[in-house]
């Protein structure tokens, strides 16, 4: 229990968390053929239009939290590119870029398809956590006004990282936590004894060549220029759909001093805490 001169104090933490959807840029049974729905740039980019991330920011997290654009955290604000921006909601242009790839409604009853290819998909998420539920609700019913429509699929949290490992998903709601220092090889780099965390199977020599880089002996200044770089590859191939940085809401009494709320996290340094 509280005495009168205490209160408690609320900070939220920033920066270091992002949900995303993956797509698997691969075939699931063979590697070296690009995904029938998601191998596409122009598919990839129209799904991350069709979707309004702002609407689960607002709704679910009450503002809290900020859009994403690369998985290069804000965080990072000497190599953090401002100039990369989220693939704004746009229902009509994703259309545009779906028609573009050949997904047309043509025998019209609402969903999509490419030959004999219906544009539908069962898209996983783990259980026991609501804002990725809330999310997957959110993006069916998005992408149902675009022509494609998707089967939510709860999955035990276990059996879901095993099947991320052994990519055998199709399509998916995860997380990353970002390390600091940042390193970003683990996720993006082509080859998948080196990339564990790539499970969108993405694939770009410019990425490898800029990943490759930045484990060379350079300046701050250079490898800063690398991460920029690297960031507009990453959004120009938009191999996941970056939705936003989630925060993690501190709350802590007043009577603690030398208490500092940063991104390392809230037990950083708290050998040297007090109280009054």
């Amino acid at each position: 229990e509280l005495k009168k001169e205490e209160q408690l104090d609320v900070s939220p933490l920033f920066g270091r968390e992002y949900d995303y959807i993956g797509w698997n840029n691969v075939d699931l049974n063979d590697a070296s053929k690009p995904n029938k729905l998601f191998g596409s740039i122009n598919v990839r980019k129209a799904l991350s239009m069709a979707i309004n991330k702002k609407e689960i920011l607002d709704e679910y997290l009450q503002g809290l939290g900020e859009l994403a654009a690369s998985s290069v955290s804000p965080i990072f604000k000497s190599s953090y590119n401002n100039e990369v921006r989220p693939y704004e909601y746009n229902p009509n242009e994703a259309k545009r870029l779906l028609a573009l790839e050949g997904w047309k409604d043509e025998d019209r009853n609402g969903i999509l398809e490419k030959g004999k290819e219906e544009f539908k998909f069962r898209m996983y998420y783990p259980v026991g956590n609501p804002l990725r539920e809330y999310t997957v609700v959110v993006v069916k019913n998005n992408l149902k006004s675009v022509g494609i429509e998707i089967i939510p699929e709860k999955m035990e949290l276990g059996t879901f990282i095993d099947n991320l490992y052994e990519r055998k998903l199709d399509s998916w709601v995860a997380g990353f936590g970002v390390p600091i220092p940042l390193d970003l090889k683990p996720y993006w780099y082509s080859d998948p004894n080196i990339s564990f965390l790539n499970f969108p199977s993405y694939k770009n020599v410019e990425a490898d060549k800029i990943l490759n880089q930045l484990e060379m002996k350079l300046s701050n200044e250079r490898k800063n220029d690398l991460i920029k770089e690297f960031q507009k590859v990453i959004h120009q191939d938009e191999p996941v759909t970056f939705l936003y940085w989630t925060p993690n809401i501190i709350v802590y009494n007043n009577r603690i001093k030398n208490l500092s709320i940063t991104p390392y996290g809230v037990l950083v340094r708290c050998w040297e805490w007090s109280l009054n």
